[in-house]
């Protein structure tokens, strides 16, 4: 067999033990640091075995005696700096391995790129899961995480561990992929990663990141809103470096297409506005025309005084007649009935007016005007014609406005003629009430 791919054998068991937890980047077990190291192991307690044994990082979930106790800590006594299932650091190489096994001198070695191989110990330098290189983790709660990728568009990266002791095999292969240089590059700019137990997550939410309730677990999703998402695809179990980055690429092109999917239906609702605004521009227009022809129709009778404004409701009713706006009206009055002052040419702009009550009015202005005219065509139309009779209420201010596209004219637009604020040939705008 390939020395270089076939794990040593596993006899000699009692040298394949978890490394200890105290072991510091330089690779010197700090036994001062176990404040039972220099006790008999037949005299401790089972508390003081099982707090030497989490010390150094020992897995004892599985053990139901006392007795078992007292063999896997004679074991991580007698086993050194070196055992099974522990990361190390290549020396020279300064690359990241999950050691598996161990027999003697020799360690059967994984690589975040999915190698194997058979190293000797002397060549590697024992790290803690805690000390591999990791992608900048989101510190807050995943429903925090969540949120903030969707604050900051991003994608969410989400890995599901057990969080019981060291983590083992396929948790081991996940961590190394993730400590690429490649995919802590490709998160770092692309996404928010969160790291967590299955505790930390509601069952809906693990049943999405974890749904072959197979730990561990890595998940790509696409936020649509703070509190909801997708999830692109979940990969239970190891994941090499390369699997890693195709997961992230997969998310981030379903991410740019749920993107133009919102900007596509953003355009629709826009279009469909304006279509609407077209409609009561056009519903507008066939109203005043039809007034007009009646005009023309009926006799002609003599000028008759400017009428007293309708009769409105008392809490909107004006305390007396301005005699400015009155002036006004008598102004527009004198000028071209409503409709043929420009009508047929192409400085003529025909606006149309929604009041606060949803009732419309409707004129031809000439391009060239300013806006001031418009608004002051708005204070007095209650006494032209483009009342038609109806009982129109003008708040005492107003600001005009457009729909679309969404704009609110300011003071410094008075002065703008019509064609400079973009109202030609025609435009739909609304009274504001800024009473």
């Amino acid at each position: 067999k390939d020395s270089s791919s076939t794990p040593p054998s596993a006899h000699g068991n009692s040298a394949m033990l978890p490394m200890a937890r105290n072991v510091p980047p330089g690779g010197v077990l700090d036994e001062s640091l176990i404040p039972t190291a220099n006790i008999e192991v037949t005299r401790m307690s089972v508390r003081q075995l099982k707090a030497e044994l989490a010390a150094r990082d020992v897995e004892i979930s599985h053990c139901r005696d006392r007795s078992e106790l007292l063999a896997l800590l004679r074991k991580a006594r007698a086993a050194g700096l070196w055992d099974s299932g522990s990361f190390a650091m290549r020396r020279q190489q300064r690359s990241f391995c999950w050691v598996e096994m161990v027999e003697g001198r020799q360690a059967y070695s994984h690589f975040g790129e999915g190698a194997t191989a058979i190293q000797n110990v002397e060549d590697l330098e024992p790290v803690t899961a805690a000390e591999m290189p990791c992608p900048a983790r989101f510190e807050g709660s995943f429903e925090a995480a969540r949120a903030q990728a969707f604050l900051k568009s991003k994608l969410l990266v989400v890995a599901v561990v057990s969080g019981r002791g060291k983590p083992q095999k396929d948790e081991a292969l996940q961590y190394l992929a993730l400590a690429s240089d490649e995919v802590r590059s490709v998160l770092s700019e692309n996404a928010i990663f969160w790291r967590g137990r299955p505790a930390e997550l509601k069952d809906t939410q693990l049943r999405q990141l974890a749904p072959m309730d197979t730990l561990p677990s890595l998940a790509i999703a696409v936020t649509l809103a703070a509190d909801a998402m997708t999830v692109i695809l979940a990969v239970p179990g190891a994941v090499t470096r390369t699997q890693t980055l195709e997961s992230i690429l997969e998310g981030l092109e379903a991410m740019e297409v749920h993107r133009q999917l919102m900007q596509a239906r953003r355009n629709d609702e826009d279009v469909q506005l304006r279509q609407a605004q077209d409609q009561e521009y056009a519903d507008a227009l066939a109203r005043d025309q039809a007034a007009a022809a009646r005009a023309q129709q009926a006799p002609q009778a003599p000028q008759a005084a400017l009428p007293v404004p309708p009769t409105v409701r008392p809490e909107t009713r004006p305390p007396h007649v301005d005699e400015r706006h009155v002036a006004a009206a008598e102004q527009f009055l004198s000028e071209a009935p409503n409709g043929q002052d420009g009508d047929g040419r192409d400085d003529a702009v025909r606006l149309v007016l929604k009041l606060p009550s949803g009732e419309r009015v409707e004129r031809t202005f000439n391009a060239q005007e300013p806006l001031s005219r418009v608004q002051q065509w708005a204070r007095c139309c209650p006494w032209l014609p483009e009342a038609e009779g109806r009982q129109l209420v003008i708040p005492a201010a107003f600001q005009l406005a457009m729909a679309f596209p969404r704009r609110r004219f300011t003071a410094a637009d008075c002065e703008r003629s019509l064609r400079d604020l973009g109202l030609a040939p025609s435009a739909a705008l609304l009274l504001i009430d800024e009473g």
